[in-house]
């Protein structure tokens, strides 16, 4: 039998794929969004996800609750994944659609947030946990990243996402030292792995925008081979 092959490729610089198809009805949306991130002439989001638009099948947009700043911000990104997830919005869809739930201290915050810092949906639910964690009722400690480590067949992505979801809990940690647990958890032979060894980055910030192009190359790369299969009968 066949294996499969895959072209080779070099990893990109850009943040996450969003779907381009959208209908007229979504980019009036997409409008009136763009006009409630730049109301004070400042806009968090990147011109990529400012720009990208809204899926059609996410022309009306599934009820999603809201968060004020004052409950489980866990709680409330699980929530946003899971209804997002069964609709298929991603990257950039996810953030506009995020950005609507949010209101009082937590819509503050967004607002206070660096011009066209926002690059991925990773960096944002990481820095909203990193503001809003004092909701938290139960903080975790340092020695519970260290049973953190990437699964066999764990996406980079998924691993990221369920590491920082912990490591935003831990209070007074150093972000050095986090950094050095995450890298230990990457499972063996991981690319990015073996970049981090190279220069080791200063905080979870700049780990967070060094793997985004790791991320989009690997699900790049899935796709291939998916194709290729197809294409064998696998």
């Amino acid at each position: 039998m066949s294996t499969p092959t895959v072209t080779t490729m070099s990893p990109p610089d850009d943040s996450d794929d969003d779907d381009n198809t959208g209908s007229r009805s979504s980019r009036r949306r997409e409008n009136d969004l763009k006009k409630n991130h730049t109301h004070n002439s400042k806009d968090p989001f990147s011109t990529k996800i400012t720009d990208c638009r809204i899926p059609k099948s996410l022309e009306k947009p599934p009820k999603l609750q809201t968060y004020d700043g004052t409950g489980d911000p866990d709680e409330h990104v699980e929530h946003i994944d899971t209804i997002l997830d069964y609709h298929g919005g991603r990257g950039g869809v996810r953030c506009k659609l995020f950005v609507q739930t949010l209101k009082g201290s937590a819509m503050t915050w967004l607002k206070s947030l660096p011009d066209k810092s926002v690059r991925s949906w990773t960096y944002l639910y990481t820095q909203f946990f990193s503001h809003l964690i004092t909701c938290k009722l139960q903080p975790k400690t340092v020695a519970s990243l260290g049973g953190i480590v990437q699964g066999k067949d764990e996406t980079l992505r998924d691993y990221i996402e369920r590491f920082t979801r912990e490591a935003v809990k831990v209070k007074g940690a150093d972000e050095k030292l986090k950094c050095f647990i995450f890298k230990k958890g990457l499972r063996a032979g991981v690319m990015f792995k073996q970049k981090l060894g190279l220069k080791e980055p200063k905080n979870m910030s700049e780990l967070l925008i060094r793997a985004q192009p790791y991320i989009n190359y690997e699900e790049k790369l899935i796709v291939k081979v998916q194709e290729s299969r197809f294409e064998l009968g696998f």
